[in-house]
């Protein structure tokens, strides 16, 4: 029997020898590996590591490609050298990118798997990279096929395109996890714009696969503008991109991604002069600001802080008249839009800039004109404006700021609009304007905005005045030539001082309601129009002159087929006048009545509130304009004049206005009378009475408006005006030293055109007339009492007459007057001159008797009397010699007529000193 024991021990004797050879097979393997390791960089080609980089940069630009040294190792990676790869001959030929040196650490585990086929870079640093980017004259980037959808058409290329010298090169699929660029550079050539644009410094950092389909990962990017004026600074950086470079739509469509955007130092002139369709000089300045972006499934934030644009001047090429000077812009802003569609989606959320003479905020929804809303605030300082952007005009100053905003609604239809304006803060000053900074004014507007036709609609507008307020809305029609508006005034207590340049305070209170359509037709006389006025106890008051004040109230209304007034009531002081008409349809040939009474009509009253609004109100010059060229010169004058002629040829109307009680200079009238009537284009004043100054004074007159020249004519009667003071005043200013205590009575007729400046009317009237003075008084206190010896009881300087009588002339704007005194056998002659212009002169002459001249006695020019004539006319009838001669001792005791006039004249000579002025006259 086999001893088992000894069996067993057979394989035991066996074993430690089969373990040393696995182990001896399995440190060889190692060897062999590490080995493998350590010579495979020598092993491998070079020439085939060549053609796999060449290839994999041509397939990656799909451009022909070369490159100089290439080298490798475990732990040095892969390094080439001298890439260069070339452009397409469509943009120009030449280099699109050309690198100093180039190295990619390699995953080499699937490198190996792959057998060559798959490359992932693990990282990739690019030093010195030279990139020219073109942009064609049509507009084509020379980089675009390298972000093309890949479901766009490739360019057709030949089959041996990017083929490399050597061994043929297996297609490789090469991708890049980490990306870094040092001390590159950017050319950009514009050939569309003729600009270039050129990049220095270029450093940035990409974390991420950009071959792969969906990239994720961050980047950092800076470069330097190159500038004449010193480099700029732009810095950016993108943190959370995530992106499908293979989107159909787009790959920003389905990004994502956040990020920064610093530029500093930014040469707006050169810039500005790369940029497509901006002219030459539009702008210059430096701009800094600080940006951050947002990129979410296509929609691309902007927003904006920081910004600045020093010293910034708009160009000539922008403005006509010349460089504006704005000086330092601060801004910051906030933007969106959609990637797909950047026209209809961009939006301005915001926009606020500082100026040195305006902070505006502005924002505009969309810039799709079917779905823009625009929004616009601004404070202005108007005194700081640039000279070139607007000047103030001569005569006008402001201080202060003024608030303004606007807005604009694309969205309906019509467009809408809003708009308000506050000037509490702004003072101005013009010739007709003074309002101090402080005083409340504003304006708010609401509207719509149709454009063809041009209709503009105001729905409110809304004034806020200190003391009042006023209202309005209205619509214009410019295609149809057509206007309609209702306005509103509600005034507690308006001060006009407040806004208008007057010398003392006016106070408006009280209501006025204004409505109003017009439509030009194709006739003017057919045109059709209301205009209705509704006044509730509109008053305007005078502080300084207590009592003084105007009062409408009551409505009236006009429009193409009739005009009416009900109880419409006018006050001047307490007792108004209510005026009560009706023209009859149609109103191109108007016919109707117009009645007006009242009790009491007080013209000194009247007299007293004009002249106290003439004290109020500031005398201002006009300022004078550029020559009138009729081209330019509106038609509104010419339309209301139409308007006007078609009135007044065609009317019918008649006037009847009765007062009972009329008081002018401290006298009462009564029954004052008015009778007219416009027919037909002329205006007749049958009846114009009233009784005043104990007579009565009637005036009746034509006016042919239609007749060439529009002439006139006029009669006016007085009689038996009693001895009042108005009435001497006016006597006196035609015949000096005349006084009466009878009566007075006057006829004039005259005739003239209504054509012209009121200096071409006055003087185109001539006419004549008479006067008559009964029972009045000649006083003459200058001249010496001897002219009493020429004729017993003669006393000039209260000498009493039955009758004057004179005429009248009336010519070139000056009426005249020439009288006659008869007392005894001395006659003496009265010559008066009124001008319009309110200058006057009269001269009062003797004829003495038993001489057939004149000698004057006193020469009053404008009120003031002088004598110097009556030594000249002495002089000149040659009587010195003969009244100086002394008188016989045995003249008789009866003089002659001859005698008593030497004597008379002698004395007067003697009381005439040397200059022949009256030595008793002490004016």
């Amino acid at each position: 029997m086999p001893d088992q024991n000894a069996t067993a021990a057979v394989p035991q004797e066996k074993k430690p020898r089969k373990g040393r050879y696995i182990l001896a097979a399995v440190g060889a393997l190692i060897a062999v590996i590490v080995l493998a390791m350590v010579f495979l960089p020598y092993l491998v080609p070079s020439a085939w590591l060549a053609s796999v980089a060449e290839s994999s940069i041509a397939a990656a630009f799909e451009r022909d490609a070369s490159l100089g040294k290439v080298s490798w190792g475990w732990f040095a990676g892969v390094t080439v050298t001298d890439v260069s790869v070339a452009d397409r001959a469509e943009f120009g030929g030449g280099r699109f990118l050309e690198i100093d040196s180039l190295s990619l650490h390699v995953n080499l585990r699937q490198l190996v798997r792959s057998r060559g086929a798959d490359v992932r870079v693990e990282s990739l640093v690019i030093d010195s990279p030279r990139v020219n980017i073109v942009k064609t004259a049509e507009g084509r980037y020379n980089f675009e096929s390298l972000v093309a959808s890949p479901t766009a058409p490739a360019p057709p290329r030949p089959a041996a395109a990017y083929a490399t010298a050597g061994p043929a090169a297996p297609q490789v699929d090469m991708s890049i996890r980490r990306l870094e660029v040092r001390n590159g550079s950017v050319r950009f050539d514009d050939r569309e714009a003729g600009a270039t644009f050129e990049a220095a410094g270029v450093a940035a950092l990409i974390r991420a696969d950009l071959s792969a389909p969906r990239i994720e990962g961050a980047a950092e990017l800076s470069f330097q503008v190159v500038q004449r004026t010193g480099n700029a600074t732009v810095r950016a950086a993108a943190e959370n991109v995530s992106l499908d470079r293979l989107a159909a739509g787009g790959f920003i469509e389905g990004a994502a991604a956040e990020g920064t955007l610093t530029i500093d130092g930014v040469d707006l002139a050169q810039a500005l002069s790369a940029a497509p369709g901006v002219p030459a000089g539009a702008a210059t300045g430096v701009l800094s600001v600080k940006l951050g972006w947002q990129i979410d499934r296509g929609l691309v934030r902007l927003t904006g802080t920081d910004g600045l644009i020093a010293d910034f001047v708009a160009g000539q090429a922008l403005i006509a008249d010349g460089p504006i000077v704005i000086g330092d812009v601060d801004f910051d802003l906030a933007a969106s839009a959609r990637a797909s569609d950047p026209a209809g989606t961009l939006s301005l959320e915001s926009l606020n800039v500082t100026t040195p003479f305006a902070r505006i905020a502005a924002a505009v929804t969309s810039f799709d004109p079917g779905a823009l809303i625009m929004t616009l605030d601004a404070t202005l300082e108007p005194a700081r404006v640039p000279a070139a952007l607007f000047t103030m005009p001569d005569g006008v100053s402001a201080t202060g700021t003024t608030d303004l905003s606007a807005s604009l609604d694309l969205t309906r239809r019509p467009y809408a609009f809003t708009g308000s304006l506050d000037t509490r803060a702004l003072g101005l000053t013009t010739e007709t304007i003074a309002k101090n900074a402080g005083v409340p004014a504003s304006a708010v507007v609401e509207g719509t905005l149709s454009m063809e036709p041009l209709v503009v609609v105001i729905d409110s507008l809304a004034v806020v005045l200190a003391g009042g307020e006023l209202s309005a809305e209205g619509e214009l029609d410019m295609g149809g030539e057509a206007v309609v508006w209702n306005a509103e005034a509600n005034l507690a207590r308006l001060n006009l001082s407040d806004y208008i340049k007057i010398a003392e305070p006016v106070h408006l209170s009280g209501g006025v309601r204004n409505s109003g359509r017009f439509h030009l037709a194709e006739q003017l006389r057919d045109s059709d129009f209301v205009l209705d006025g509704h006044f509730r106890g509109l008053t305007a008051h005078l502080p300084e002159r207590p009592g003084v004040e105007i009062a409408l109230d009551g409505e009236a209304s006009v429009n193409s087929v009739r005009a009416t007034a009900s109880n419409f009531m006018i006050g001047v002081g307490s007792d108004p006048i209510t005026v009560n008409a009706e023209i009859r349809e149609p109103l191109a040939r108007p016919a109707g009545l117009i009645t007006m009474r009242g009790r009491t009509i007080d013209f000194e009253y009247i007299a007293a509130v004009a002249a106290a609004l003439g004290e109020a109100a500031t005398d201002t010059a006009v300022m004078p304009g550029p020559p009138d060229d009729p081209e330019d010169e509106p038609d509104d004058e010419g339309f209301f004049s139409t308007l006007a002629d078609i009135y007044v040829n065609n009317a019918d109307v008649n006037l009847d206005l009765r007062i009972d009680q009329a008081t002018f200079a401290a006298q009462t009238g009564t029954d004052l009378v008015i009778d007219a009537a416009l027919t037909g284009g002329t205006l007749t004043v049958r009846e114009a009475a009233v009784n005043i100054f104990g007579g009565r004074v009637t005036l009746d007159s034509i006016a042919r408006f239609g007749d060439p020249g529009k002439p006139a004519r006029l009669s006016l009667d007085v009689s038996r005006l009693q001895a009042r003071e108005p009435v001497e005043q006016f006597l006196s200013q035609l015949a000096y030293g005349v006084g009466f205590s009878g009566v007075m009575d006057l006829s004039m007729q005259a005739a003239g055109a209504l054509e012209g400046s009121t200096d071409d009317i006055a003087r185109s009237f001539a006419g004549s007339g008479t006067f008559t003075v009964t029972d009045g008084v000649l006083s003459l206190p200058g001249v010496a009492t001897a002219l009493a010896r020429l004729q017993p009881g003669l006393d000039l300087t209260r000498e009493t007459f039955r009758n004057l009588t004179g005429s009248l002339n009336l010519e070139n704007g000056i009426l005249e007057a020439t009288g006659e005194i008869v007392r005894g056998d001395m006659r003496f002659v009265i010559d008066g001159r009124v001008s319009y212009t309110g200058e006057s002169s009269q001269v009062v002459s003797m004829v003495p008797p038993g001489l057939a001249g004149r000698i004057r006695l006193v020469t009053v020019e404008n009120g003031v009397p002088r004598y110097e004539a009556l030594g000249e006319d002495l002089l000149r009838a040659g009587l010195i010699g003969i009244i100086t001669r002394e008188l016989a001792p045995d003249e008789p005791a009866e003089p002659t007529e001859r005698d008593r006039t030497l004597r008379l004249l002698r004395d007067i000579l003697s009381t005439v000193d040397g200059s022949g002025r009256n030595g008793n006259d002490d004016r």
